[in-house]
């Protein structure tokens, strides 16, 4: 970019050295069709907008021709010609934000599953109480058993005992006192009549 001095335009309009103006070069100008356009300019960390109002044959395509107040904004006349940038609009183009890393997500722990063992089925608890009670059965059968045969022994001996007590509480047939005594008389008569039929 470099500067040049003011004055009517290509574009018809009169300015000054202080106007914020510029020349386009001859590629892009074409046949005026973007007269009075409005471009934005960046250079050294400055960026202003200005205005096209001229055409610059001399200037390279992309090329422009700044009014000397224009040129000043950016650098000291002495620097001639200063390399930046510029757009077509009113606004500078900013330059694309550099993406922001996405951080990596940490994995999440694993969450400790602690598993319970179901309760026993309903057909479960009944098996384990039917097999639990079968040894009581059998306990308690052989339990009554040996009560049933100890009451019949105890019965047996308490006959045996009753029969033996029965047995030696009969009482002996023993000889009638007064049978005995009508035997003594009637063998007394008997030696009597005896001795006195001698």
């Amino acid at each position: 970019m470099t500067f040049y001095e003011t004055g009517l335009g290509a574009c018809g309009k009169t300015n000054s050295d202080s106007d914020f103006i510029v020349a386009l070069n001859s590629p892009q100008y074409g046949s005026g069709g973007h007269c009075f356009d409005t471009i934005t300019i960046s250079y050294g960390g400055k960026s202003t907008q200005a205005q096209i109002v001229d055409e610059c044959p001399g200037c390279p395509e992309g090329g422009l021709d700044l009014s000397p107040g224009l040129f000043s904004f950016f650098a000291s006349e002495d620097a001639g010609v200063i390399y930046g940038s510029w757009n077509f609009g009113g606004a500078a183009q900013k330059p694309s934000p550099t993406p922001t890393p996405t951080p990596t997500p940490k994995p999440s722990p694993t969450p400790k599953t602690t598993s319970t063992p179901p309760p026993p089925s309903t057909s479960e608890k009944k098996t384990t109480t039917s097999s639990s009670a079968t040894p009581s059965s059998s306990s308690s059968s052989s339990s009554a058993s040996s009560s049933s045969s100890s009451s019949s022994a105890s019965s047996a001996a308490v006959v045996s005992s009753f029969a033996s007590s029965s047995a030696s509480a009969t009482p002996s047939p023993s000889v009638n006192p007064a049978a005995g005594l009508d035997s003594l008389n009637d063998a007394f008569l008997g030696m009597v009549i005896l001795a006195a039929s001698q």
